[in-house]
């Protein structure tokens, strides 16, 4: 019985501190109060290489669609190993997680992301996706990270990740990358090889082969590349 009282009153300091912390996301927040509603994220307490989150841990500028409005000058990330996406006051170290089924989309930097699920429902599997061309047909880029044990670090070039690297350490996340053709009838096919996209435009097979090609002068197309590329020259004439 002791033992459980020590316990409850050691958290106590930890509740207070919660409840200090969501009152100042609340105050700073003003009209986006609405963003700071969800969960506080902990983050992931122990170690690991590479990084569970889209590109970086950096949090970054952009503007979010989400529960009907939008909010601009919000600093967002997305983590990709729990398919999440976070927003963090400008004065505060800690983030929020915000519920993903109310995700419109994002635009960080250049970038635009999407929840497919809101679109696509179960056509594309759980995560958020890149949108990299956005005309009658859609590309769709979908980054995943799954926690591995490489203890040796052998699988250190598959967590597509170039912060700091520290061998020894059991726990890696790798990064995934799928890509996704959304026709102009809404129809979605995984891309799993060049040629897949171009069973979308069988009279053109040989034109966008030739096109294509003259583009490659020494260098070589990556699925995600040749895709674009194929969707430019097809809607775009370049």
């Amino acid at each position: 019985m002791r033992r459980l009282l020590l316990i409850l009153l050691s958290l106590i300091p930890l509740v207070a501190q919660a409840q200090d912390d969501y009152g100042l996301y609340m105050q700073e927040a003003g009209e986006a109060s609405l963003l700071w509603r969800g969960r506080i994220d902990t983050g992931y307490d122990f170690l690991y290489n590479g990084t569970p989150y889209w590109e970086s841990p950096d949090f970054r500028s952009g503007v979010i669609g989400y529960n009907g409005r939008d909010y601009a000058g919000v600093n967002l990330n997305i983590d990709a190993y729990a398919n999440q996406v976070l927003v963090r006051p400008q004065s505060q170290h800690q983030a929020m997680l915000l519920n993903r089924d109310e995700v419109e989309y994002l635009l960080i930097g250049q970038h635009k992301f999407i929840y497919p699920r809101r679109t696509y429902g179960q056509a594309i599997p759980e995560g958020f996706c890149e949108v990299l061309f956005d005309g009658r047909a859609k590309l769709l880029m979908q980054v995943t990270k799954t926690l591995r044990e490489d203890p040796e670090g052998r699988r250190r070039s598959e967590a597509g990740y170039d912060g700091q690297y520290h061998y020894g350490i059991a726990n890696i996340f790798i990064r995934e990358v799928r890509y996704y053709y959304v026709s102009a009838s809404g129809e979605v096919k995984q891309l799993r090889r060049r040629g897949d996209i171009l069973k979308f435009y069988k009279d053109r097979r040989k034109d966008i082969r030739r096109h294509v090609s003259a583009l490659e002068t020494g260098r070589y197309f990556d699925l995600g590349q040749y895709a674009l590329c194929v969707l430019q020259y097809v809607e775009e004439g370049r």
